[in-house]
């Protein structure tokens, strides 16, 4: 509690990682990392509160196939979720309130689905894609509430964005 960079930092080939019904509170720096090749994570029923400085969730560094479900994201200095250079990713039934930049940021990854997202009170962008080698994103059943910048931002370099279901 308050003491911790990271709840969570898994790194360099943490393979097939489960984690459970956990409640993460007060972080100096982030919450979970999952990062460098580690591959098939599953999150679920997880809650981060005052998540730190940075972000509550990083996916990023060549991870592939990590699921986050039923997820809540609350007080984070930085992006609530960042996906960046990830594949498969798939975000599903998340709650984010209160981000000091964007809800969701998905960079330079490919093969991401957010199914089920509720986004309020951000700084910056509910859901924010880019990146040259961002490809075949689907974004379905969202909600953005209380964007300082956009609901979604989709820059132009973001190739194959799908959206249905998004107020």
């Amino acid at each position: 509690n308050g003491t911790a960079r990271f709840a969570i930092f898994a790194n360099n080939n943490a393979d097939a990682l489960r984690f459970r019904d956990l409640t993460i509170d007060h972080l100096t720096d982030a919450g979970i990392v999952i990062a460098n090749t580690s591959d098939d994570a599953i999150l679920s029923n997880i809650t981060i509160n005052r998540g730190g400085q940075f972000f509550g969730i990083a996916i990023e560094s060549g991870s592939t196939n990590t699921r986050l479900e039923h997820v809540s994201v609350q007080n984070v200095g930085l992006d609530a979720i960042r996906v960046s250079a990830a594949n498969g990713t798939v975000l599903h039934d998340i709650r984010i309130d209160t981000a000091g930049d964007d809800g969701i940021d998905i960079a330079n990854s490919a093969n991401v689905k957010v199914t089920g997202a509720d986004i309020r009170n951000v700084a910056n962008d509910g859901i924010e894609v880019f990146g040259p080698t961002t490809q075949t994103i689907t974004l379905q059943d969202v909600q953005v509430h209380n964007s300082q910048g956009h609901g979604f931002h989709i820059l132009a370099s973001a190739d194959n964005v799908t959206s249905t279901h998004i107020l």
